[in-house]
């Protein structure tokens, strides 16, 4: 996709090649390339994907732009969140690139080091009612807490195997 665009639509191009110089100076490494080299396997290194992905997000709003798509609101999650910084001008384009850049070089310290298990229940159930305490912590936000719980592949599976009795459904990632 990103070589098609970066051939067709001339907003996407120019700022991929502004992401490319600003992944570069902080890491030495290429989007340009990246998206170049990749034919059937793209890398899956969280280091390598992430700034690209950041790079084709950010590319992809300047083409919209450019086609008279202007939002009036801009949010992301995640690594979209910096896309989005970037994107409504909130963050420069090379701050950006490095809070991508550095942000993924930690992750990839951590990669497939964790585990996450989804549990489907009322949204009240996860605080109150865990049938064990070897998961790290609940994860939750603004409630309803989503019922997600993050840690380490033993526990997760542990508390897996404590909720699969009273739950509808789980899954187990890791």
């Amino acid at each position: 996709m990103g070589r098609s665009l970066t051939a067709s639509l001339p907003a996407f191009a120019t700022t991929l090649d502004a992401c490319d110089t600003a992944v570069r100076q902080e890491t030495g490494r290429s989007v340009r390339e990246t998206l170049d080299a990749a034919t059937d396997a793209f890398p899956d290194e969280v280091a390598t994907v992430q700034p690209v992905l950041w790079a084709t997000q950010v590319a992809l709003a300047a083409a919209w732009r450019d086609m008279g798509v202007d939002p009036e609101m801009c949010v992301g999650h995640s690594m979209g969140e910096v896309a989005a910084a970037a994107v409504t001008g909130a963050l420069c384009l090379p701050d950006a690139a490095a809070v991508i850049c550095r942000r993924s070089t930690l992750m990839q310290r951590t990669a497939g080091q964790g585990a996450m298990m989804s549990v489907d229940l009322s949204p009240s159930r996860p605080r109150n009612s865990s049938p064990t305490r070897a998961a790290s912590a609940w994860r939750h936000g603004t409630p309803p807490p989503p019922p997600c719980s993050p840690g380490t592949p033993p526990p997760c599976g542990a508390s897996a195997n404590g909720w699969n009795a009273r739950a509808s459904s789980t899954a187990w990632y890791g």
